[in-house]
């Protein structure tokens, strides 16, 4: 089951490349991505699946500096790109 992390990241050169890569090095598939710059942060919406528990990658995450927030939210595999078109804010629809 796949599993969406939202991030709010400082605008830094490589603040996206660091938390992808350290999704990937920590046993995780990264099953869609998406981001767009807001105001002064970046916002990044990863849909990730793993055998590992999502939690202790959240907390890892956390500690990363460029890491603002990062927010789980379970999305099911069939409505994955769905719901990351939600993330943010755009009308998504769901696949039969």
């Amino acid at each position: 089951m796949s599993q969406r992390l939202n991030f709010r990241l400082r605008p830094t050169e490589g603040s996206v490349l660091r938390v992808l890569g350290s999704i990937e090095r920590r046993g995780f598939s990264l099953e869609h991505i998406e981001s767009r710059r807001v105001g002064n942060a970046i916002l990044l919406s990863v849909a990730v699946s793993g055998e590992r528990p999502v939690e202790v990658l959240i907390r890892q995450l956390e500690r990363l500096y460029d890491v603002l927030s990062v927010e789980l939210e379970p999305c099911p595999d069939a409505y994955t790109t769905a719901c990351l078109q939600q993330s943010f804010g755009e009308p998504a629809a769901v696949p039969t």
